[in-house]
Formats: C-alpha cells, sequence, structure tokens
C-alpha cells in the first residue's frame, strides 16, 4: 500500500511530507541560550588563558634573570673574580678582557680554558658581544658594574650591577615582587630604589630602566 501511495504520488509531481524530524530548525529560544552558553564560556576562559599567557611570560623573565645571576655566582667561584660583561659567562675570557677592576690575569683565564668543573662557561647561554634581549622583559646592557669599583679597605660589602632598560613599570613591579617580596616596594612611588631589582622614574613613554643589583663578598673584584 505505501509503495502504491508512492508511485502514485510520483506520478503526479507530489512528495511525500518530510518527517517532523527533518522538517524541524532551531528555535529563537534554543539560538538564543546556545549563544548565552557560548559568551558566559568565553567571558569564564579567555581571561583565565590570558592569565597563564602572563604568568608563563615572566616565569620566563625570572628564570633567566635568576640562571644570569647563578653564572655570575658560578663564574665568581671558579675564577675568584667577578666578569666584567655578560657575555664572559658563555665565552672564554683573554687578558685584553676587563673584570670589574681591571684586565683579567692569566691565572684567571686559565681558569677559565681549564677542563670542568673550573672551565666555563658558566651558564647555558650564547650571549653576544653586545645588548642582551631578556625574553620580553627588557635589553641588558653587558657591562657589569662593582660598587665601590675596588677591593679592600675598610668596605663592609660589595655590590655587583647591570642595567636593563625598555621595562615596562607593570613589568618591573612584577619581577620586583617575585625577586625582592611586596614588602620591597611603595606602591604609592613611580620608582624603587632598594633591593635586587632598581628602578629611575619612568621616561616619557612610561618606561623604566631596571638595575639588577647582586651583592657580593666584599673581598672580590
Amino acid at each position: 500500500m505505501l509503495i502504491q501511495e508512492r508511485m502514485v504520488g510520483e506520478r503526479y509531481g507530489l512528495r511525500p511530507a518530510l518527517t517532523g524530524a527533518r522538517r524541524r530548525g532551531f528555535s529563537v529560544l534554543e539560538v538564543v541560550i546556545s549563544v548565552a552558553i557560548v559568551v558566559t564560556l568565553a567571558v569564564v576562559i579567555v581571561p583565565s588563558v590570558d592569565l597563564l599567557i602572563e604568568k608563563a611570560r615572566m616565569d620566563l623573565i625570572e628564570d633567566q634573570l635568576r640562571k644570569i645571576e647563578d653564572g655570575i655566582t658560578n663564574f665568581r667561584n671558579k675564577i675568584t673574580t667577578n666578569p666584567g660583561r655578560l657575555y664572559h659567562l658563555s665565552r672564554p675570557i683573554t687578558t685584553a678582557d676587563s673584570s670589574p677592576c681591571g684586565l683579567y690575569t692569566n691565572q684567571e683565564v686559565n681558569a677559565w680554558a681549564g677542563a670542568p668543573p673550573l672551565g666555563g662557561p658558566y651558564i647555558n647561554e650564547v650571549f653576544p658581544e653586545g645588548p642582551i634581549k631578556i625574553a620580553t622583559f627588557g635589553t641588558a646592557d653587558p657591562v657589569l658594574i662593582r660598587d665601590p669599583p675596588t677591593k679592600g679597605g675598610n668596605q663592609t660589602y660589595a655590590f655587583l650591577s647591570y642595567t636593563i632598560s625598555g621595562v615596562t613599570r607593570t613589568d618591573a613591579i612584577e619581577i620586583n615582587e617575585r625577586i625582592d617580596g611586596s614588602a620591597d616596594l611603595d606602591p604609592a612611588a613611580l620608582n624603587n630604589l632598594t633591593g635586587t631589582i632598581q628602578w629611575g622614574n619612568p621616561d616619557a613613554e612610561g618606561f623604566v630602566t631596571v638595575t639588577y643589583r647582586m651583592l657580593v663578598p666584599k673581598n672580590t673584584c
């Protein structure tokens, strides 16, 4: 019977009626609810993803800064003096290169060139003989400065520092909190002149120059 009805319908150009499942589309209410769910998920998920990306970025910056400090400490422990340039951590030094107090001695040069564990390199990065990009933080001047500039005398401590330019104040505050702790910073001040992470007032474009200042033994150059 069903076959006969279909044949009759086709003979007179008629199509069988579509079933309810095939004929039915989305109602306006269903579309509105679906859109609302998508928007709600986006509001919840997108900020979370942004926070994770920002955290990973700051983790990378902190990691590179700490590796540089560790490399300087390792260099000093093995060579018995501080490096004069950041790239001295990754390439051999010569008697024509400068430490923070003067030219390296033959003994220091030979120590760098020696076999491990005394010999270099002292960091697992190859630094250029010029400005060094610190992840997305800023650009480091490779020169390391000792304060006071010479060892000995009645000094009770000494500092070794290098500068990083082109840093946003927001990044400086975040890295300062990670390395020095939140108690080191006055939130009302534009600058920060204490601790390991220091900077002056922002320039016209809002960037600051960060000084990474490390305490070093007073009896080392």
